[in-house]
């Protein structure tokens, strides 16, 4: 998952877009080490919501660079919103 995160954040086809929306659902739990929000992906493997965020933020996604994002989360009965 946080492979197609990267590729997508540094997709240079996004260039034509006004806005960004991710919506990311799954099955997740707070790290007890880290307390950091986890996701599990289909593939076994996780990803913290905070990976997510740094790599859709402007630093890893110019494309956006000047434009509003948006991001929800829902896993494990809670949902989170996610200011980019």
């Amino acid at each position: 998952m946080k492979i197609k995160v990267v590729q997508f954040a540094q997709d240079p086809r996004n260039n034509q877009y006004d806005i960004c929306f991710v919506i990311i659902m799954g099955h997740g739990n707070v790290s007890e080490v880290s307390h950091e929000t986890i996701i599990y992906g289909v593939d076994g493997n996780t990803i913290s919501a905070n990976d997510i965020q740094k790599n859709l933020r402007m630093k890893n996604a110019r494309a956006f660079e000047e434009n509003p994002k948006y991001s929800s989360s829902k896993y494990a009965g809670n949902t989170y919103l996610i200011a980019i």
